[in-house]
């Protein structure tokens, strides 16, 4: 990737200008500094980024992650690099769903709201104890541990069907190489290639990297979080 390559070179050459002898380094050693740069960055902006859920028959739990999100059980497969979603605030339902669900009214069941609904652990816990073994397309869902609960549980006509999270970050997938350019956007780029040739410095000049960094991120900061002012929905209740 272009980006990531840039950033590299500029790295290497910051620290042949310090006089670091760079034949020692591999560029998977800079790309991890560039990770931890990023996971600060977003630790501090909070970034937003759409996350997809792919449901499942008989699948009620599923890991948030920016990572393709798959069932948290029963698949067999790997778990996901980061569990990396700070909170939701806002849902995109697959076409149709806003009228409720097409085979069973769940409004008409105690507590049940219409449509599909975040709600907190106990209103969640309240509704399933009330509404025990209930199938069919999700009306609402909690999330806790890292984890979205969606009930009822999906049955195999909603296999497939996405969700769409509109999310806000608390780290990267935690992936910069040759490959994958970085999750933050490239107003961040100075601010990644400085925090990641002070990793390679000491003293003053460590400081002094650091310092650039600190005071990129202080600047670009409010930019990244202006457009979560006005015309962003709050966070939803019963997230992390």
């Amino acid at each position: 990737m272009a980006r990531t390559a840039n950033i590299l070179s500029r790295v290497y050459r910051n620290l042949r200008r310090h006089e670091i002898d760079t034949n020692s380094l591999i560029d998977q050693e800079i790309f991890d500094e560039l990770v931890l740069g990023q996971d600060h960055i977003i630790s501090e902006a909070f970034p937003d980024k759409i996350v997809k859920v792919t449901l499942i028959d008989g699948e009620g739990t599923y890991d948030l992650t920016t990572d393709p999100i798959e069932s948290s059980s029963g698949s067999g497969e790997a778990p996901p690099i980061k569990i990396n979603i700070a909170s939701v605030k806002a849902t995109k339902l697959p076409a149709g769903w806003s009228g409720g669900n097409l085979n069973d009214d769940f409004s008409s069941i105690i507590y049940m709201p219409k449509g599909f609904s975040i709600i907190t652990n106990a209103d969640f816990v309240r509704i399933l104890n009330s509404n025990p073994g209930l199938t069919g397309r999700p009306n609402i869902a909690t999330i806790i541990d890292s984890k979205l609960k969606i009930y009822p549980v999906p049955s195999e006509e909603e296999e497939g069907e996405q969700i769409e999270l509109y999310t806000y970050l608390s780290s990267s997938a935690g992936i910069i190489d040759d490959l994958n350019e970085p999750e933050v956007s490239n107003m961040f780029d100075k601010a990644l290639e400085n925090y990641a040739t002070a990793q390679f410095l000491s003293g003053d000049e460590r400081t002094q990297f650091m310092n650039d960094f600190l005071a990129d991120l202080k600047r670009l900061k409010p930019i990244q979080n202006r457009k979560h002012h006005n015309l962003s929905r709050p966070p939803l209740t019963g997230f992390l």
